[in-house]
């Protein structure tokens, strides 16, 4: 059982959750930025994933009431999710800041986070904007909403839906917080690294919750060539993405509400055909697995195809597809008959076709050629 060092203090307004991995060349001036926070009625969780380069010891020399530590008694090998859960059966505060040991908070995050939280008591998950810096906590120019192209502030709970259920990454998790009973409702996953985040998103917009954005810089972003989505780590990022995507598809399928659906998949002819009312399971989970039938991403084809096969196999979920949309195993065999479409070679794609790509390709070296000459001074380039 992990360690947990105790503070029975008044319970906090904010629970700060931080685990830490081999992170000595960041944790010291991660904790610092968390202890200078112009609000201070919050805890710092701390916890030790069996680290073994000498960074439990920095972590445990800062000397403040407010800093608990969680000490795993071994490494899982697997991704927060596991850690978040630990954390949550220690937090005390209404609201829950997950954060990163290698990322910086503005003297003013928690401020304007569990201000906004605490001024708009409906809001259930909030996010924050977040400044580029490099290993050396230089600034990079840029911030996560330039960046991120999908990001947007004012965004609606549908609008994230539709976004989160094409695999799309967002919302940045080192800038958000949220309240901490909604946060032990959700579903984590406790082995999921790459789309952990999006997952937890994702299950909490599904069960009703509200989320907002909050137009502040609030979190200055390490980049840096040690992380798990930098470029020297690509591949293995690819990997665990390749796995995870599988089984994240499965969140979409406790969709029960048919307004969202439709928001969610607006081109899919089966989702827009169910009616107000509707609470057969089958019904809603047979729109999200064709939609996935559809998808040109492969984990997601077969997360489709696995779950369309289960609905094919049930009696009672097939008779009620069938009178809803006609739909069976003949026309389920079909689909999974025909031949996959393939990639055209550049004899295929012709001259104009090569150019137009060319071209593409030139103008988004140009737009984008200021920040990456930052990042390739720094080593630190990632997506």
């Amino acid at each position: 059982m992990p360690k947990t060092s105790q503070n029975a203090e008044k319970p906090p307004a904010v629970s700060v959750f931080v685990p830490y991995y081999n992170d000595r060349a960041f944790i010291g001036q991660c904790i610092e930025s968390i202890l200078a926070q112009t609000r201070a009625d919050f805890e710092l969780i701390l916890l030790n994933h069996a680290s073994d380069d000498g960074c439990r010891q920095i972590a445990r020399s800062f000397r403040d009431p407010r800093i608990r530590h969680i000490d795993m008694p071994s490494n899982l090998g697997a991704g927060s999710g596991v850690l978040i859960l630990e954390f949550l059966k220690a937090a005390r505060g209404r609201y829950a800041k997950l954060f990163c040991a290698d990322d910086m908070m503005r003297p003013d995050c928690l401020e304007r986070l569990a201000g906004h939280m605490e001024a708009h008591p409906e809001t259930d998950v909030a996010f924050g904007d977040m400044e580029y810096v490099g290993k050396d906590g230089g600034d990079l120019g840029t911030k996560w909403s330039l960046r991120r192209p999908h990001f947007a502030f004012g965004m609606s709970e549908a609008e994230c839906l539709g976004l989160l259920i094409r695999g799309i990454s967002f919302m940045p998790y080192p800038a958000s917080i949220a309240k901490t009973e909604v946060l032990r409702e959700a579903r984590i996953d406790k082995s999921m690294v790459m789309m952990l985040d999006m997952s937890i998103w994702a299950d909490l917009i599904i069960k009703g919750k509200k989320f907002d954005f909050i137009p502040d810089a609030v979190v200055n972003y390490r980049v840096h060539e040690n992380q798990t989505s930098s470029s020297k780590r690509r591949d293995i990022a690819y990997r665990r993405t390749h796995f995870e995507s599988v089984k994240y598809c499965d969140i979409f399928y406790s969709i029960r509400d048919p307004e969202l659906l439709k928001s969610v998949l607006p081109d899919s002819k089966f989702a827009g055909k169910i009616k107000a009312g509707e609470t057969r399971a089958e019904i809603f989970e047979f729109a999200v697995a064709e939609h996935y039938l559809g998808c040109k991403n492969s984990p997601y084809k077969i997360n489709g195809y696995a779950h369309m096969h289960a609905l094919m196999q049930d009696d009672s979920a097939r008779a009620a597809i069938g009178g809803e949309f006609g739909f069976g195993i003949r026309e389920f065999r079909e689909m999974y008959s025909k031949p996959e479409p393939h990639r055209k070679s550049a004899k295929e794609v012709g001259l104009g076709g090569l150019l137009f790509l060319l071209l593409r390709r030139l103008w988004i070296i140009v737009t984008f050629k200021g920040v990456r000459h930052k990042l390739r001074e720094r080593k630190a380039f990632t997506e």
